[in-house]
């Protein structure tokens, strides 16, 4: 048995894809080219969600900045990385029953199709019962 991947997750911007597959890795992949950019190891049963954060310089400059999100059920801990490249930004100890929960998508299915409208979430932790 080969490598399967098991979910794909397309990041608020629509440049990255987080993809997991069956091996227990964890893929940043260029969703135009669709290169793998970065690679994680060892994180079997894998859940992936995106995070954007704008910040607000002046009114009517935003800088953005994308985060990938993992939760490794496994070891009960939730990390966060940026989208551009480097070290772990943080880890958190969440438990080992949890169900990350991303909303990928604005009206219709498509991230893009959110005029005037507003999303709720990004994402959510759950804790489900043992």
């Amino acid at each position: 048995p080969g490598r399967c991947g098991t979910s794909v997750q397309l990041s608020p911007c629509g440049r990255w894809l987080a993809v997991t597959d069956s091996l227990g890795r964890v893929m940043q992949v260029d969703s135009t080219d669709l290169l793998v950019l970065r690679l994680w190891k060892g994180y079997r049963s894998a859940q992936c969600a995106w995070l954007m954060a704008t910040e607000k310089e002046a009114e009517d400059q935003k800088r953005h900045a994308v985060f990938l999100l993992i939760y490794a059920p496994r070891r009960g801990i939730v990390e966060i990385w940026p989208s551009e490249g480097g070290a772990r930004l943080a880890a958190f100890s969440v438990g080992k029953h949890c169900c990350l929960v991303y909303n990928s998508s604005g009206l219709l299915g498509s991230p893009h199709v959110t005029t005037g409208l507003s999303v709720p979430f990004q994402c959510a932790l759950l804790h489900l019962d043992e």
